[in-house]
């Protein structure tokens, strides 16, 4: 995934639809992540026995045990680098400023007397949503660096 997929979108396209398209494709690499990082624990779980009963010698694994494991470690690594990336991308992601406040939108809809605590709830929430991801990919990181062979 490049930073680019995640940029904000030309003033000439609808702002707000380009961000949904950038979110639903940073939601479905998430997912991805999250997919994959279970299924290397899964993958984990059956060759650990072969692991566990290691001598202090090198134990005896078949070929094709030895690619499995040179495999699953590649996989790993790549998913550890994906995580990187969408990180860094997260630490300079670009802030956004919208052309009109939400108070110009209720007044052009009528709504003055509506209180308005949502425009600072909405920006507190992006950034408690960027905090908690990023949270989330140190933390399936970490599990990753683990399952290292």
């Amino acid at each position: 995934m490049s930073p680019e997929l995640l940029r904000c979108p030309p003033t000439d396209e609808d702002p707000i639809w380009g961000l949904r398209d950038r979110l639903e494709l940073l939601s479905n690499f998430l997912e991805f992540i999250g997919i994959i990082t279970f299924l290397l624990g899964v993958c984990n779980e059956f060759i650990a026995p072969a692991k566990a009963k290691k001598p202090k010698k090198k134990a005896n694994l078949s070929p094709d045990e030895v690619k499995t494991i040179e495999l699953l470690d590649k996989l790993n690594e790549t998913v550890r680098d994906s995580i990187k990336v969408l990180s860094e991308i997260f630490e300079n992601l670009p802030e956004y400023t919208y052309t009109s406040t939400l108070e110009e939108e209720f007044s052009r809809l009528s709504l003055e007397k509506y209180q308005n605590p949502v425009e600072q709830k909405l920006k507190n929430g992006r950034q408690d949503m960027i905090t908690d991801i990023e949270n989330i990919l140190k933390t399936k990181e970490k599990y990753l660096k683990s399952l290292i062979h």
